[in-house]
């Protein structure tokens, strides 16, 4: 992505997704959201805990 030498937190956060358990992580459209897709509701959920002790706001959210 374009902008992950400038902005190394989108960066930081997609690796920190991936190494919780997902199978992708991105960034969503110019920013500043960054999403992760998760094969169970359980592991996102963790993962959505430990980025949230990171500082970060984090969600649990399903497709339709």
């Amino acid at each position: 992505n374009a902008v992950f030498p400038t902005h190394s937190c989108a960066k930081s956060l997609c690796d920190s997704m991936k190494s919780l358990g997902a199978d992708g992580a991105m960034m969503s459209g110019s920013g500043p959201a960054v999403f992760g897709l998760f094969k169970d509701k359980k592991s996102a959920a963790n993962a959505a805990e430990n980025i949230k002790r990171m500082g970060y706001l984090a969600f649990v959210c399903e497709t339709v």
